[in-house]
């Protein structure tokens, strides 16, 4: 592996967190951060993958063909697009850790909502290679002081209840 592989694994990490949370895939969220640490505000340290999919569950606003749905449904997405830019990727020359920087803005639209930015925020990444395999160590999702448009469509006002995590997937790798 040379650093351009190794770069281009963990942009595949990155890239496949903004799509799987675009798609609704709570089970493939979790399973990225399963062994990794996330800051999602200063001093709020989520540990493990159940507690990151539980974290998008209970703040964000899912959508079925219906409206409003439940974040665990297979039919459910928060009709968002992140798009993640900048990306420095940084690879220690032993290939066993690498830092991240990105920007992301997320935009969504919605019947009522015309197609536009909603936040922007930036992911100050930690990655491991764990046999010959990257993943996520901790991820830090530092927040712009004017980061967000309108957000009532995508973020609940009041989290949801909780919901406890299931160990197995279905639906698109989706907690049942």
């Amino acid at each position: 592996m040379d650093k351009a592989e190794a770069r281009h694994e963990i942009e595949k990490l990155i890239f496949g967190y903004a799509e799987a949370l675009d798609d609704g895939d709570l089970g493939a969220v979790r399973e990225l951060f399963r062994e990794a640490e996330v800051e999602p505000a200063p001093g709020q340290v989520l540990q493990g993958g159940d507690a990151v999919a539980e974290m998008f569950a209970r703040h964000t606003i899912f959508y079925d063909a219906g409206g409003v749905a439940d974040p665990w449904a297979s039919d459910s997405r928060p009709h968002t697009r992140h798009c993640v830019t900048n990306l420095v990727i940084d690879v220690d020359d032993a290939f066993r850790t690498a830092r991240a920087k990105s920007y992301v803005v997320v935009f969504q639209a919605r019947p009522d909502l015309p197609l536009q930015p909603v936040f922007r925020n930036r992911y100050h990444d930690d990655f491991v290679c764990d046999g010959g395999r990257w993943r996520f160590a901790r991820r830090r999702m530092v927040h712009d002081e004017f980061g967000a448009g309108d957000t009532s469509r995508h973020l609940h006002a009041e989290p949801r209840g909780a919901r406890p995590p299931v160990a197995t997937g279905s639906g698109r790798g989706r907690a049942d």
